[in-house]
């Protein structure tokens, strides 16, 4: 069963002055007033089986999904995950797996790849997994946590001509100097099991991570080339963005692309709702 919430505005009347209402059918606006972050739906699966695969593939759970939503939508560049620190039934039981939690990075963000017509249309929807609720639990009594979001205006955009010229240490670029934003180009030797090395661009962000909105690449004609991104971890501990190349071994040729935003602002968003009811 899912659950919806509704936010009501009350419209002080003026004597004399007609009532304004929404037009009947007009679809709701997420990118107004300031931002929030509001439970929207919740579904809780539980499994019995005999079967150890089956099993094995879907593990009970309780699924919520929540929205970010407010004026300033269209200017997040980037996202994290929504972490929910207290998650407690009107049973006492926490939901919350530390194990998971552990895992779960608060501080890591990704693009917002989301457009602003679809942003005002359906807000910034996030999803959250945890332990199922006690069979006896009616409600959850207390749902605590933060998403962190980072918000900038301006974007600038820098190209690094050949950056395997930086193998093993720090770009160097004038502009990003002057901003602080520090990256590093990894040898593929200090991964296991990587891609090739002439097929694949391995970058750690060093300092200012959240000021880098996008990556890309282009050829020495600035042709758009395509990658794919992923993310490694090397032997040491330190994780990275891989871009792998299937189009063939890489050049010095090879151009960076950067975007980036001068400055941002760095916004956790609480989260504090209490009696959520269970489906």
């Amino acid at each position: 069963m899912f659950y919806s919430s509704l936010l009501l505005a009350l419209l002080s009347q003026v004597p004399g002055a007609p009532i304004q209402e929404e037009p009947p059918g007009a679809d709701p606006a997420y990118d107004q007033g300031p931002l929030t972050v509001e439970f929207v739906a919740m579904r809780e699966m539980r499994l019995r089986t005999n079967d150890p695969d089956l099993a094995a593939r879907m593990q009970p759970d309780l699924r919520m999904q929540f929205r970010v939503q407010g004026e300033r939508l269209s200017k997040i560049s980037r996202y994290g995950n929504l972490v929910l620190t207290e998650l407690v039934d009107d049973t006492g039981q926490s939901l919350i797996d530390p194990e998971a939690l552990k895992d779960l990075d608060a501080d890591t963000t990704r693009v917002n790849t989301f457009g602003a017509e679809r942003l005002r249309t359906n807000g910034l929807l996030v999803t959250t997994r945890h332990e199922p609720a006690a069979r006896a639990a009616h409600v959850l009594s207390k749902v605590r946590g933060e998403i962190r979001l980072i918000i900038a205006d301006e974007t600038e955009q820098l190209t690094i001509d050949d950056p395997f010229q930086f193998l093993g240490g720090k770009i160097e670029h004038p502009r990003l100097a002057e901003l602080g934003i520090e990256l590093e180009v990894m040898p593929a030797e200090q991964f296991d099991n990587s891609p090739p090395a002439d097929r694949c661009l391995l970058l750690h962000h060093l300092a200012k991570a959240e000021h880098v909105r996008k990556v890309s690449f282009a050829d020495g004609w600035m042709r758009p080339l395509r990658a794919r991104a992923g993310s490694l971890t090397s032997r040491s501990g330190v994780k990275c963005q891989s871009h792998y190349f299937d189009a063939g071994p890489l050049t010095n040729e090879l151009q960076l692309v950067l975007e980036i935003h001068p400055t941002i602002e760095d916004v956790r968003l609480e989260l504090n709702l209490d009696g959520l009811e269970l489906p």
